[in-house]
């Protein structure tokens, strides 16, 4: 057998191995006769002896691209993140995220919200919807009636006291219906959200951050990768023919 043709077939077996090794072995750790020691040192980076050939993580952090506020359906404010409502205006925030980070084909297990809030007039709890368009798309246009309508919303969250509290970041977990949609829309490399009052009168509201400051919205994305996605990454693919293609002359 020639050697690349032996290269194609351990490749082939090791692609098989570690197929087992994630679905089947316990341990973090397996020796692959004729090719060497796996180890999975974590859930999520897979290693040949001293090598590294795929890590990912199984979570990841991801600052907001973009954050406006539509006041009462008729301007825009870049200068904070707003929810409620003051002088009888209602005030609600759009706020875009660039998911291209996370693989395509990955499954989301857990979305949350995370959120700095400096200022608040309570009592107040919020909503966070699903929105079908990117906030700045409907800022580059001027869209001001669309974006109110899209915003307004609680398809990922409900009438949560989650935001109270100034000074800090405050973490929410979402419903599992963002899961379901930014999951399908990990192609398009985009997930925009809505957030605002549950009511929105008296003179409650609270504001934040935007994605221009220190401490800007930001989405926590836990996700697993589809089967056998490294086997389709251009590094991994590399390593291994290098590893197999060295193992098979020594």
């Amino acid at each position: 057998m020639g050697k690349l043709a032996l290269v194609a077939v351990r490749g082939i077996t090791l692609a098989l191995a570690v197929m087992l090794a994630f679905a089947f072995l316990p341990a973090q750790q397996v020796t692959i006769k004729g090719i060497g020691r796996l180890s999975l040192e974590t859930s999520t980076t897979l290693s040949i002896g001293a090598e590294e050939i795929y890590a990912s993580p199984d979570e990841i952090t991801i600052d907001a691209e973009f954050s406006i506020v539509g006041i009462a359906g008729t301007s825009w404010d870049t200068g904070y993140i707003s929810s409620g409502e003051y002088s009888d205006d209602s005030y609600r925030t759009g706020i875009d995220f660039d998911t291209a980070d996370i693989p395509d084909g990955s499954t989301i297990t857990k979305v949350e919200l995370k959120l700095y809030i400096d200022e608040e007039a309570t009592p107040l709890n919020n909503d966070v919807a699903k929105m079908t368009s990117k906030a700045k798309t409907y800022y580059d246009a001027n869209n001001y009636s669309g974006f109110n309508t899209d915003v307004d919303g609680n398809e990922y969250l409900s009438n949560s006291a989650g935001y109270a509290g100034t000074g800090s970041y405050h973490t929410v977990e979402l419903l599992d219906a963002a899961e379901t949609d930014l999951e399908n829309q990990l192609g398009s490399n985009w997930f925009s959200v809505g957030w605002t009052g549950t009511t929105e009168a008296d003179n409650k509201y609270r504001d934040g951050h935007t994605y221009l400051e220190a401490n800007p919205p930001q989405i926590i994305v836990t996700y697993t990768l589809p089967p056998l996605s490294f086997f389709r990454r251009t590094k991994l693919s590399r390593h291994c023919l290098n590893y197999l293609f060295r193992s098979s002359l020594g």
